[in-house]
């Protein structure tokens, strides 16, 4: 098989790559689908995504990179878009806490690689966001299950945007 030719762009800022990103990137269909009991949806997953947006983030002098790892002693996935110039986008999303069985928090793991790509890079793959719980479909059961039993301390102890995102 030949050797795919890529043209590689030069861009002066990251915005200026981003935005050229943006204008060259083609549709991503949502073609797995999934039932979660009270509803289903259709998605892309991050192999379907990462095909085609790694590739040209490349061409336009981007680079993406992601690592689990833990901050103020809770899983997180720091995720970082870098441009050639050496200005970056970055940010952090927090994972499950340290009981949750590994295959689960390999998925969340994943789950939040393909959220954070797409955020940042502006991806919507193939119409509205269904990869989710209806939205309100919540109880606040379901929420004091989830949240830390101190969050309201937590909150309290916020003095920085990283400090903010973590517990985001």
């Amino acid at each position: 098989m030949p050797e795919k030719k890529v043209e590689l762009l030069s861009h002066r800022s990251l915005s200026a790559a981003l935005a050229a990103f943006q204008a060259d990137l083609p549709t991503i269909a949502k073609d797995k689908s999934a039932d979660a009991g009270k509803y289903k949806y259709s998605f892309a997953d991050l192999s379907d995504v990462s095909e085609v947006v790694l590739p040209l983030l490349g061409k336009h002098g981007l680079a993406w990179s992601t690592r689990p790892t833990l901050q103020d002693g809770a899983f997180a996935l720091h995720y970082q878009l870098l441009h050639e110039g050496g200005e970056s986008i970055d940010g952090v999303y927090p994972l499950p806490g340290a009981n949750t069985p590994a295959q689960q928090l390999g998925g969340a793991i994943t789950y939040a690689r393909r959220y954070a790509l797409c955020a940042v890079t502006g991806v919507a793959p193939g119409g509205d966001d269904t990869d989710a719980a209806p939205v309100g479909a919540a109880t606040g059961a379901d929420v004091a299950k989830t949240a830390p039993a101190d969050w309201l301390k937590r909150v309290e102890g916020i003095s920085t945007k990283d400090a903010a995102n973590l517990l985001w």
